[in-house]
């Protein structure tokens, strides 16, 4: 298979029927799970979205992790991004 040896390397596992990959790290364990889309959420193609592009349209890609809390975030913990590029795609 091809990229077996980066992924043995790196201790990554394909989890197919949950449809998540888990990436075990010395700084702890790294779960990615794939979209579910739920009823009535907008799922498109990635050939849609390249149509899209090429009329104008933006796009925006996001990744979210929750993490397990082991209790109140107060808001000065919460870190804050300044400056951020604004990057365009044509």
């Amino acid at each position: 298979i091809l990229g077996m040896d980066w992924l043995s390397s790196y201790r990554v596992h394909v989890d197919c029927f949950r449809g998540r990959v888990v990436f075990e790290r010395d700084a702890g364990r790294l779960v990615y799970e794939g979209v579910r889309p739920t009823s009535g959420s907008l799922v498109i193609s990635a050939i849609q979205a390249e149509q899209m592009l090429g009329r104008g349209c933006e796009a925006y890609l996001a990744t979210i992790v929750m993490s397990e809390s082991s209790g109140e975030v107060a808001l000065e913990d919460i870190a804050v991004t300044e400056g951020v590029a604004t990057i365009s795609v044509r």
